[in-house]
């Protein structure tokens, strides 16, 4: 088995899809990562997700719990931020002055991008049924050689509209190329695996899922100028170009679909299981040092020894299933056309905003 990670019972603790992608990008990155080793920093662009997604699932659970009867206004917004501040705080004790610093411009941020969100999307928000927010899940796939593995991870959201069920999936980015998008998105392996663990647990049927895209503000703050002042600024420009900022894209996935993607993602977790107990070969995968959006966390530790930027953490705070289940008989739809408007294999739907409010 690859070196250092003898305690990790895949069949108990589970994999995320997380771990999965490490383990697809570079099987060092996986092993490094499943000994608990995590960078001490946390860059600005996965606090803004985490501050995001925290506000998201407040507002999610506000609606479906009926404590939320119109978008939220500015000030129910910042109570969320603040709750989402101090889970960083908690998620982050070592953080050092440059996160603190990320953090706090982070905070501003989302106060600016946000009530500009809700009120872009007001329609759906306040139309759908919101049957889940941020859900843990854990699910037991079993392997063609007999063994078991726990896929676990959080859902986004899982609500209902009159054409069925969908999965919300939330990603914010700098960078985004519609293009590319509207090509990759039918092949998302997150958003079919989240659906395939809904389906196991719930026993009903999903559409499809909604990739919901929020852009990270890429405007510079200028050397004397002040946080205040530069939030403001990001706050005009997502009120004078929101159809820049925020973007939905709507996959419905058919049963062929699912089911030919149950069997590939079970090969998947199958290798998964052969590489932890080194049926499979370990190497490192030195293509994807430095990426797209920069180098691996792992880098300064494959490349010269250096752990001064990491601290080792417990993986299994990480990796831990939090409780598994076997799958549920499926409630079939009573949809009798698999191929009805928007079901098309691999159609994509470029959302579009609410109507005007009144």
């Amino acid at each position: 088995m690859p070196n250092g990670i003898g305690e990790y019972d895949e069949s108990k603790t589970g994999v995320s899809f997380t771990m999965l992608k490490r383990w697809m990008r570079c099987r060092e990155e996986a092993r490094l990562s499943l000994m608990g080793w995590q960078p001490t920093r946390t860059s600005e662009a996965l606090t803004f997700g985490s501050i995001v997604h925290s506000i998201l699932e407040e507002a999610h659970r506000a609606r479906s719990e009926k404590r939320l009867k119109a978008i939220p206004t500015k000030n129910k917004i910042m109570t969320w931020v603040a709750i989402a501040e101090a889970k960083w705080r908690e998620q982050n004790p070592r953080a050092d002055t440059y996160a603190l610093e990320a953090l706090e411009t982070c905070l501003g941020m989302a106060e600016a991008v946000l009530p500009v969100y809700f009120d872009y999307w007001h329609e759906s928000f306040l139309k759908s049924q919101w049957v889940e927010t941020e859900d843990k899940f854990a699910v037991v796939f079993d392997l063609p050689n007999g063994r078991h593995i726990a896929f676990k991870g959080y859902r986004d959201a899982v609500f209902r509209l009159k054409r069925g069920l969908w999965i919300l999936e939330t990603k914010t980015t700098s960078k985004i190329n519609e293009n590319t998008l509207i090509d990759a998105l039918p092949l998302d392996l997150q958003s079919k695996a989240y659906m395939l663990s809904y389906e196991m647990q719930a026993g009903e049927e999903l559409r499809g899922f909604v990739r919901n895209i929020i852009r990270r503000p890429g405007l510079r703050r200028g050397k004397a100028e002040s946080l205040s002042s530069f939030i403001k600024r990001i706050e005009a420009d997502v009120d004078k170009r929101p159809e820049f900022y925020f973007l939905r894209f709507e996959i419905a996935i058919t049963r062929e679909e699912l089911r030919s993607f149950k069997v590939e993602f079970v090969d998947m977790l199958q290798e998964f299981w052969k590489w932890r107990w080194d049926i499979s070969r370990h190497f490192k995968n030195t293509t994807n040092c430095i990426g797209t959006y920069g180098a691996c966390d792992m880098l300064p530790i494959c490349g010269r020894g250096d752990y001064s930027r990491h601290a080792r953490a417990d993986w299994a705070k990480e990796e831990g299933s939090g409780g598994t289940v076997r799958p549920r008989k499926r409630r079939r739809s009573k949809r009798k056309d698999e191929k009805a408007k928007g079901d098309i294999p691999g159609r994509t739907i470029l959302l579009r905003r609410s109507g005007p409010r009144t």
